[in-house]
């Protein structure tokens, strides 16, 4: 289904502009990487790169060892919504994240509690409180993050639990 067309003209380097209506709507913004696409009936189709792309199932199984290893709920996000869960109802799948995650994607901050209880920082929904985020960095691109969701029988991550997630982070690094 078609939304809206617009017609533009190719510039002599071969360059169209995307108008910002549409780039709003699908969020695409400003250094994004975009996906241009040959399809067989001739059309040209052009969408949000997700760099993990039809790496899904690998990264599910590599959160849920992750999950089973340091005892947590852990979600991963790309940079707008959760895209793989470790619950068992997968309850938090294309939820969007809030803001202060996208902030610590962005600037390429860890989030770590302290002590005491979790931040409401996943998403917007009240019952779900977040120990840390770790952003996970691929090519010098922040691509999304890790998300340690509080655990009833702790919330704070051990010496060993880090380790864990310092290699799965830079498996990720290298695989995606």
């Amino acid at each position: 289904m078609e939304l809206s067309g617009i017609v533009r003209r190719i510039d002599d380097l071969g360059r169209i502009v995307i108008p910002k209506e549409m780039r709003k709507k699908v969020k695409i913004d400003e250094g994004d990487q975009v996906e241009i696409v040959l399809k067989t009936d001739g059309k040209i189709e052009i969408k949000k790169y997700l760099p993990l792309g039809d790496k899904y199932d690998v990264m599910q199984k590599l959160i849920d060892s992750l999950s089973k290893n340091i005892g947590y709920k852990v979600v991963m996000t790309d940079k707008e919504k959760v895209i793989v869960d470790t619950s068992k109802s997968k309850e938090f799948i294309d939820e969007n994240i809030t803001p202060e995650v996208i902030d610590y994607i962005r600037n390429r901050e860890n989030f770590l509690l302290k002590s005491g209880r979790g931040k409401r920082l996943l998403i917007e929904r009240a019952d779900i409180e977040t120990i840390a985020v770790f952003p996970i960095i691929v090519d010098n691109d922040s691509i999304g993050s890790i998300c340690i969701l509080q655990s009833i029988s702790r919330n704070k991550l051990e010496l060993n639990d880090m380790n864990i997630i310092k290699y799965v982070l830079e498996f990720l690094q290298t695989y995606v």
